[in-house]
């Protein structure tokens, strides 16, 4: 519950529908650390991509990280982080690195939880996210299609 799920090199991970078919991981991060990764999840009832209970033990806060030029695209039917522990006051989202891109596909929230004000969602040093379907950042609010943030990295 305190770990981090670390990817990298070439992965393609499909959660299909049954009565065990919960969230994609419970963990404090998932980091893409090169490579190519998709990941379709379908969990049942409220179930979501991402179950956060604690904060990982390295310091750096929960959420999703992709660098080192990773490409990483998630889809599930639900949210992306259904729920969390309580105390958990930062969840990030963050792609950083030239060539580093995350695309996620949320049939339900991005954040279906309250009280992460600390949180942040970040492309920096050449990374990129684009959200091609979810419903609000946040429990209230209308569906939010394309959103796409982009950060080049310029070398002088």
């Amino acid at each position: 519950m305190y770990g981090v799920v670390a990817f990298s090199g070439n992965n393609t991970i499909t959660q299909q529908d049954s009565a065990y078919s919960q969230e994609f991981a419970e963990t404090g991060r998932l980091d893409f650390r090169g490579g190519t990764t998709t990941i379709n999840h379908t969990g049942r009832l409220s179930y979501g991509l991402l179950r956060i209970e604690q904060m990982p033990t390295d310091g750096i806060a929960a959420g999703l990280r992709v660098s080192g030029g990773a490409k990483v695209n998630i889809t599930t039917n639900n949210a992306i982080f259904p729920t969390v522990g309580l105390g958990i006051t930062q969840i990030d989202i963050e792609s950083k690195g030239a060539g580093s891109s995350l695309t996620l596909n949320a049939g339900g929230h991005i954040f279906d939880v309250t009280g992460t004000v600390g949180s942040k969602t970040v492309a920096s040093d050449g990374g990129s996210i684009n959200v091609t379907k979810g419903t609000n950042f946040y429990q209230n609010g209308t569906t939010n299609r394309l959103i796409s943030a982009t950060n080049e990295c310029h070398s002088k």
